[in-house]
Protein backbone atom coordinates (compact mmCIF):
# COMPACT_ATOMS: atom_id res chain seq x y z
CA UNK A 1 0.00 0.00 0.00
CA UNK A 2 1.51 3.32 -1.07
CA UNK A 3 1.14 6.20 1.37
CA UNK A 4 0.88 9.49 -0.48
CA UNK A 5 -0.94 11.75 1.98
CA UNK A 6 -2.21 12.00 5.54
CA UNK A 7 -5.46 10.20 4.72
CA UNK A 8 -3.48 7.24 3.31
CA UNK A 9 -1.27 7.33 6.41
CA UNK A 10 -4.26 7.17 8.76
CA UNK A 11 -5.78 4.30 6.77
CA UNK A 12 -2.48 2.36 6.92
CA UNK A 13 -2.16 3.02 10.68
CA UNK A 14 -5.70 1.79 11.27
CA UNK A 15 -5.03 -1.38 9.27
CA UNK A 16 -1.70 -2.03 11.01
CA UNK A 17 -3.24 -1.46 14.44
CA UNK A 18 -6.05 -3.88 13.66
CA UNK A 19 -3.66 -6.54 12.39
CA UNK A 20 -1.33 -6.21 15.39
CA UNK A 21 -4.29 -6.56 17.75
CA UNK A 22 -5.56 -9.60 15.80
CA UNK A 23 -2.10 -11.21 16.02
CA UNK A 24 -1.97 -10.58 19.75
CA UNK A 25 -5.52 -11.84 20.30
CA UNK A 26 -4.62 -15.08 18.53
CA UNK A 27 -1.24 -15.72 20.14
CA UNK A 28 -1.86 -13.97 23.50
CA UNK A 29 0.86 -15.26 25.82
CA UNK A 30 1.69 -18.42 23.89
CA UNK A 31 5.41 -17.87 23.48
CA UNK A 32 5.84 -21.25 21.79
CA UNK A 33 4.78 -19.56 18.54
CA UNK A 34 7.83 -17.99 16.95
CA UNK A 35 6.26 -14.91 15.38
CA UNK A 36 7.78 -11.45 15.62
CA UNK A 37 6.82 -8.05 14.29
CA UNK A 38 9.53 -6.32 12.28
CA UNK A 39 10.85 -3.10 13.81
CA UNK A 40 10.94 -0.31 11.19
CA UNK A 41 14.29 -0.25 9.40
CA UNK A 42 16.19 3.01 9.28
CA UNK A 43 15.01 4.60 12.53
CA UNK A 44 17.75 3.34 14.82
CA UNK A 45 21.04 4.94 13.85
CA UNK A 46 23.97 2.56 13.38
CA UNK A 47 26.84 2.31 15.86
CA UNK A 48 29.06 4.04 13.28
CA UNK A 49 26.63 6.95 13.03
CA UNK A 50 26.41 7.18 16.80
CA UNK A 51 30.21 7.12 17.21
CA UNK A 52 30.46 10.00 14.73
CA UNK A 53 28.26 12.07 17.07
CA UNK A 54 30.85 11.85 19.87
CA UNK A 55 34.18 12.67 18.17
CA UNK A 56 35.51 14.35 21.33
CA UNK A 57 35.95 10.98 23.06
CA UNK A 58 39.30 9.27 22.65
CA UNK A 59 38.61 6.02 24.54
CA UNK A 60 37.42 3.52 21.92
CA UNK A 61 35.69 1.16 24.34
CA UNK A 62 33.80 4.02 25.98
CA UNK A 63 32.83 5.40 22.57
CA UNK A 64 31.50 1.96 21.53
CA UNK A 65 29.48 1.53 24.71
CA UNK A 66 27.98 5.00 24.40
CA UNK A 67 27.14 4.35 20.74
CA UNK A 68 25.30 1.16 21.71
CA UNK A 69 23.45 2.98 24.49
CA UNK A 70 22.39 5.67 22.03
CA UNK A 71 21.09 2.97 19.68
CA UNK A 72 18.93 1.63 22.51
CA UNK A 73 17.87 5.20 23.22
CA UNK A 74 16.68 5.51 19.59
CA UNK A 75 14.56 2.41 20.15
CA UNK A 76 12.92 3.71 23.33
CA UNK A 77 12.38 7.08 21.63
CA UNK A 78 10.49 5.35 18.80
CA UNK A 79 8.29 3.56 21.32
CA UNK A 80 7.54 6.86 23.05
CA UNK A 81 6.64 8.84 19.93
CA UNK A 82 5.11 6.15 17.70
CA UNK A 83 2.93 4.14 20.06
CA UNK A 84 -0.04 5.00 22.21
CA UNK A 85 1.53 3.88 25.48
CA UNK A 86 0.10 5.79 28.41
CA UNK A 87 -0.04 5.89 32.18
CA UNK A 88 2.52 4.12 34.31
CA UNK A 89 4.19 2.20 31.49
CA UNK A 90 4.78 5.42 29.52
CA UNK A 91 6.17 7.12 32.63
CA UNK A 92 8.52 4.19 33.24
CA UNK A 93 9.67 4.22 29.61
CA UNK A 94 10.41 7.95 29.90
CA UNK A 95 12.41 7.31 33.08
CA UNK A 96 14.38 4.56 31.33
CA UNK A 97 14.99 6.82 28.34
CA UNK A 98 16.33 9.60 30.58
CA UNK A 99 18.45 7.08 32.48
CA UNK A 100 19.95 5.85 29.20
CA UNK A 101 20.81 9.38 28.15
CA UNK A 102 22.39 10.18 31.52
CA UNK A 103 24.46 7.01 31.97
CA UNK A 104 27.37 7.96 29.66
CA UNK A 105 28.19 11.18 31.50
CA UNK A 106 29.91 9.63 34.53
CA UNK A 107 32.32 7.43 32.56
CA UNK A 108 33.07 10.29 30.15
CA UNK A 109 34.21 12.45 33.04
CA UNK A 110 36.23 9.67 34.71
CA UNK A 111 37.82 8.00 31.68
CA UNK A 112 38.18 10.64 28.99
CA UNK A 113 38.71 13.75 31.13
CA UNK A 114 40.38 12.45 34.33
CA UNK A 115 42.75 15.40 34.78
CA UNK A 116 40.40 18.21 33.84
CA UNK A 117 38.25 20.00 36.35
CA UNK A 118 34.83 20.01 34.75
CA UNK A 119 32.00 21.84 36.42
CA UNK A 120 28.71 19.98 36.59
CA UNK A 121 26.90 22.67 34.59
CA UNK A 122 29.43 22.38 31.73
CA UNK A 123 27.70 19.14 30.69
CA UNK A 124 24.71 21.12 29.48
CA UNK A 125 26.50 21.56 26.16
CA UNK A 126 26.45 17.77 25.56
CA UNK A 127 23.20 16.87 23.90
CA UNK A 128 22.40 13.42 22.61
CA UNK A 129 19.38 14.31 20.47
Amino acid sequence: MAINNDADLQKAIDQANGLIQDIHDYAVSDFSKSWRLRFPCGYVRTATEQRARIPFLSNGSLKDNIAYTLMLSDTTHWLLVRTDLSGTIKEQLIKMHLFLLDRPLGPIRKIDFPHRAIAADSWQCLTFA
